[in-house]
């Protein structure tokens, strides 16, 4: 009887460290994407270039980006962040056309409402 109360507490122990990590992975995943949320907003574009864009946020959450995200979005939300950058490093020499920009300002309007989602923020 006592072995069976041992195991009821370990399988009880165990199951509770579950919930709790799932309860924080789920709190992580809400202000990862209102912190990215809040990134792309910041991102304005017009028919003469771009502006707001920083890669700090990307960069510093890159590894909980892919490992909180669901995959597909983690994967636009990274291809966004290199595309921006590739803009960024080149706009000085090569600028980005009228349609790259509407195409990237589309991009991070899907990524916005995506992020919405998740992060339970109202519009």
């Amino acid at each position: 009887m006592d072995i069976l109360l041992i195991l009821l507490g370990a399988a009880l122990a165990i199951g509770g460290e579950i919930l709790m990590e799932r309860w924080r992975d789920t709190r992580r995943r809400r202000v990862l994407a209102l912190a990215l949320e809040e990134e792309l907003r910041a991102v304005y574009f017009d028919d003469h270039g771009f502006g707001g864009y920083t890669a700090q946020t990307f960069d510093e959450f890159f590894p909980e980006i892919a490992a909180l995200l669901p995959p597909n979005l983690a994967r636009e939300v990274i291809r966004y962040h290199f595309r921006m950058n590739h803009f960024k490093a080149v706009g000085g020499e090569v600028p980005p056309s009228v349609t790259e920009l509407r195409e990237m300002a589309g991009i991070r309007n899907d990524l916005v409402r995506q992020l919405q989602r998740i992060s339970g923020s109202a519009a």
